[in-house]
């Protein structure tokens, strides 16, 4: 799974639960958090491999950056589920 690959399971988590607040695994979504979290810092250390050269970095920026606010939206949604039950990360 890519940086996006969350957009696939929040469709089925809807298609079979309606909403995330609907979804009772918090084990699951802590899973999708640490994958999500992994792969955040892998685009953002690769885009630092970049920094010497700024015409490939400026150009990976501007087709990165729309996945990448997605997946981080998606991040804080996830721990807004946690934080509503009132459940810690481990």
């Amino acid at each position: 799974m890519n940086l996006v690959g969350h957009r696939e399971w929040r469709a089925t988590l809807i298609t079979h639960y309606g909403s995330l607040e609907k979804f009772p695994d918090a084990r699951t979504i802590r899973i999708m958090l640490g994958f999500l979290r992994e792969k955040i810092a892998e685009e953002l250390q690769f885009r630092d491999t970049l920094k010497d050269h700024p015409e490939e970095r400026a150009d990976w920026i501007e087709h990165s950056n729309p996945e990448l606010f997605d997946a981080l939206d998606f991040v804080a949604e996830l721990e807004g589920w946690l934080n509503d039950r009132g459940l810690v990360e481990s």
